[in-house]
């Protein structure tokens, strides 16, 4: 059975753990603080609060105190980013015909299991979007993750085939499953720049970059390379495209 202090202190953004260890350390919050008390406190969302709430609980159960609780978050915490900031683990991602080489993976593959484990966050960028069979599978388990709390965010090149890329997500999106947030971009001034980058980061810890779209081709057909890196370089690449929202360079799209 999982600790939840630990689960806690790997799922949860290092200043958000801080916060939790904050709010104990100054007596907002307290062992027997209910979930609608942690709701009050802090603004993360439903997955965050059941997290807090199972740490509270399995350290009253277990006899704790809340200074030996702030001393085992920030403790693990600091074992954690030591780990991180030892240097990212990478791996090399390949789309083609024929067989990986040694120490290199297909990409379907990889974009599965890097959805298989998100928690938070989904960011995907992409220039062309086809949704085939293949395709369709990656976006119903978008949207599945979507309806349980995970913040799904797409970026996708405006001009593109006329707006094809946006209309297909919006014809193609599970009904009844929580919209994502989606963006586009197109130069004004430039009718042939594109937003060419192809990105997905899933909890702000996963990175691929690769040359692959978010197509059927690029998942099997074509020949695509690409660098998945898990550790600090996701989490800036996640930084880098929120500063990029949050200073207009992307425009909001409207859901119907």
């Amino acid at each position: 059975m999982p600790d939840p202090l630990a689960e806690f202190v790997i799922e949860e953004l290092p200043h958000q753990v801080e916060q939790f260890a904050d709010a104990l350390e100054r007596g907002s919050i307290t062992l027997t603080s209910t979930r609608s008390r942690l709701r009050f406190e802090f603004t993360h969302g439903p997955r965050s609060l059941e997290r807090m709430t199972a740490v509270l609980a399995t350290w009253r159960r277990a006899g704790g105190t809340e200074p030996l609780l702030v001393q085992a978050l920030r403790g693990q915490l600091a074992v954690r980013q030591a780990v991180e900031n030892r240097g990212p683990r990478c791996e090399l991602v390949w789309t083609g015909n024929t067989t990986a080489a040694a120490g290199v993976r297909s990409t379907f593959p990889v974009v599965t299991e890097m959805l298989s484990w998100a928690r938070r966050s989904v960011l995907v960028v992409t220039y062309s979007l086809w949704i085939g069979a293949d395709v369709q599978a990656v976006i119903d388990r978008l949207a599945e993750l979507s309806s349980t709390g995970v913040d799904i965010t797409f970026v996708l090149d405006r001009r593109y085939q006329e707006g094809w890329n946006v209309s297909q997500l919006k014809q193609r999106w599970p009904p009844g499953r929580r919209k994502p947030a989606l963006y586009t971009w197109q130069h004004e001034d430039d009718a042939i720049a594109k937003l060419h980058a192809k990105v997905l980061i899933v909890d702000r810890r996963d990175l691929l970059i690769t040359s692959a779209n978010l197509t059927a081709h690029g998942m099997k057909g074509n020949l695509e390379f690409g660098l998945r890196v898990l550790g600090r370089p996701a989490e800036d690449a996640s930084r880098h495209f929120e500063s990029l929202i949050r200073s207009g360079t992307f425009e909001e799209e409207a859901w119907p």
